[in-house]
């Protein structure tokens, strides 16, 4: 024991280096001229203390505090890098009350300083500034008894655990604790400049004191509460316990920005009929409050040691809707066997990433799936595909062979539905800032002016300004052109409800142009890029049965755009046989129930998990903490961190 205390004890300092490099390198601009604002406003203080100016020394005061109200609103990682070298905020306010307040008293005028060496201002100010400081360091206290982060969960309640609720929020009281400082670091200067009597420092210093004792009290009453709730040990073990009650078998693992909700959404109603037990383990918090509704049981795991300690043996098969690098956390664990689902079937270059080899198995909508990842020639392995149909299709009214449709359209309606920016520019297929404005201006324009339905991707504007800006300029033509026209919500819901709800499609090359195939009906793509159509249509088979518009809205197959939308309003009805031929390629066949398809897959996956790895997993049991109870875990602590900032 005592060696293994000894190495432990010898690996500190690298771990301790390695959180200050992390609190530094998320140090931004704006951090740093918060920091050197402190700096200067004590300077000011104790420049305006030593040459007896109170006025200089209250902005001094007033500079270095607000700066500091700054960086803790903020969550500023310089309050982190700065307690790492010994320099806490508490230490910090100490600092501004022995400038702006015992200096300036000791040097303030002759007729301030007599007044001040007599009656209950000798112990009311000293008294005073031990109070805010107390309740300046009795705030960090507080929310270092409880600084947990990272965990959130919902679902439970059938297997003995209470869903998550918020933790107090830690910023609100950090503020709280910096009332009375500025009290009577702002109070005094402002009492020795106005020439004030002993009465009025004497009162200064009392309500500091009183608001210094009552932060002081609500610091300890706030922290009781926290350890009363549980926690983050005891919030692990309860959820372990809960989890192995659950006893999941399949679990769906997503991580992506918070604008990436969308790739777990499409998958919530499928999922909801799952036969196997099923857990979702989400990587950011952000999805939370996005999610579709569910009954399935969801976590939110924020770090890679919960993830090894909460991922129970019951589990066989993870799912994985998106390929961001966090699916490291779960993919090394052994015993389970990873399956990429994705979140679209498209012919965009993310939708058949050689990154996806490292997963057990692959699943594909149709054949073009499987071709996409042969045609890399990056070691894919034929064993790795499984071809499973898109359950989502079971939403979308398909065309009847006689060309009318389940749902009745009121008027010829087009949908513009375009695509995001991608991550890199290399992926960015979308028409949004370079197209969008001047298709819906055309339609607009035309004669016979169509019904236009507008659903933007969730995630444009991610990463460029210019989509956004495209994105409310089309909105504010629609509104301005008639109330008949309409701007879907962002969501996949809303999306499918416009397919059903239009007669032609304009898009990009993305899996919405895949899905909507699955209705039959005519559709334009755009290309963006001017590409030639060739090589346009041989890069993106899902064109193939399209209208293909250049950015100047012409288009290379001999119609331009006004052309290709009016021809296709009419049912194009030599291209059905072409769209019918594409959707079983990039679809696979559409079966009467694709929802049943896809979950007996899953219920076979986990056959074939369990013949692989025959032997329960071993799980590393969770540390609970010496001497708590475990009556009470009920608290999550996303909303905790930052709060000793």
């Amino acid at each position: 024991m005592a060696e293994r205390g000894a190495k432990r004890d010898a690996a500190a300092p690298p771990a301790r280096r390695a959180s200050i490099r992390s609190s530094v390198t998320r140090i931004s601009l704006v951090d740093l001229c918060l920091l050197g604002a402190q700096a200067v406003g004590l300077a000011m203080a104790a420049a305006g203390a030593l040459a007896e100016y109170p006025w200089l020394t209250l902005s001094g005061t007033v500079v270095s505090i607000g700066s500091q109200v700054a960086v803790t609103v903020l969550r500023s990682p310089i309050n982190r890098a700065l307690s790492y070298i010994g320099i806490s905020r508490a230490i910090r306010i100490l600092l501004l009350i022995l400038l702006a307040v015992f200096l300036q008293l000791a040097l303030a005028s002759a007729n301030a300083a007599d007044n001040l060496r007599h009656g209950a201002t000798v112990w009311v100010l000293p008294l005073a500034a031990v109070l805010c400081f107390l309740a300046t360091f009795g705030d960090q206290w507080r929310a270092r008894g409880y600084q947990v982060t990272g965990l959130a969960w919902r679902g439970f309640g059938q297997w003995g655990l209470r869903n998550s609720v918020p933790a107090p929020a830690g910023t609100i009281s950090a503020i709280v604790a910096l009332i009375p400082t500025l009290v009577l670091a702002g109070g005094v200067p402002l009492v020795l400049a106005t020439d004030g009597a002993r009465i009025d420092l004497v009162v200064v210093g009392a309500v500091a004191a009183i608001l210094g004792f009552t932060s002081g009290v609500a610091s300890i009453v706030l922290r009781a509460r926290l350890l009363a709730l549980g926690t983050r040990a005891d919030c692990v073990v309860a959820l372990r316990a809960a989890l192995d009650a659950y006893a999941p078998e399949v679990v769906i693992y997503v991580s992506a920005p918070a604008s990436g909700t969308y790739a777990l959404n499409v998958w919530i109603q499928t999922a909801n009929a799952f036969t196997a037990r099923t857990l979702i383990i989400v990587k950011e918090a952000a999805h939370l409050p996005n999610m579709e509704p569910t009954n399935i049981p969801v976590l939110f795991a924020g770090r890679a040691r919960d993830i090894e300690l909460l991922t129970v043996s019951s589990i066989k098969v993870v799912l994985h809707p998106t390929t961001a690098n966090k699916v490291f956390e779960i993919m090394r664990l052994r015993g389970l066997l990873q399956v990429f689902i994705g979140h679209g079937d498209s012919d965009k270059v993310s939708s058949y990433n050689p990154y996806s080899k490292v997963f057990d198995e692959i699943w594909v909508s149709g054949p073009a799936g499987v071709d996409r990842y042969t045609a890399l020639g990056e070691g894919f392995r034929p064993e790795q595909f499984v071809t499973v149909g898109r359950p989502q299709l079971a939403e979308i009214a398909t065309v009847a062979a006689d060309g009318s449709s389940e749902i009745t359209l009121p008027r010829p309606t087009v949908l513009y539905a375009p695509t995001w920016e991608g991550f890199l520019e290399q992926s960015n297929y979308s028409s949004l800032a370079s197209m969008g404005v001047a298709m819906v201006s055309a339609m607009l324009a035309m004669p016979n002016q169509p019904r236009i339905l507008f659903k933007p991707h969730p995630s444009s504007g991610h990463r460029r300004a210019d989509m956004l800006e495209a994105q409310e300029e089309i909105a504010r033509l629609l509104a301005e052109a008639g109330s008949d026209h309409q701007v879907f919500e962002t969501g996949t819901v809303s999306l499918y409800a416009a397919f059903n709800s239009a007669d032609v499609m304009i898009t990009d090359i993305s899996s919405v142009l895949t899905d909507f195939l699955a209705s039959h009906k005519p559709y334009l793509v755009t290309n963006p890029r001017n590409e030639k159509l060739a090589d346009f249509l041989l890069a993106f088979p899902s064109s193939d049965a399209g209208r293909v518009i250049d950015a100047d809205l012409s288009s290379q197959q001999g119609e331009g755009f006004s052309q290709a939308i009016s021809h296709a309003l009419v049912g194009d009805p030599e291209g059905r046989a072409a769209r019918i031929a594409l959707a079983d390629y990039l679809l696979g066949p559409i079966s009467a129930d694709p929802v049943k398809a896809f979950v007996d897959q899953v219920s076979a996956v986990v056959e074939r998990a369990k013949s692989r790895y025959p032997e329960p997993r071993v799980v590393p049991t969770p540390p609970l903490q010496e001497g708590r109870s475990m009556g009470v875990s009920t608290l999550t602590a996303d909303t905790v961190d930052g709060a000793a900032g």
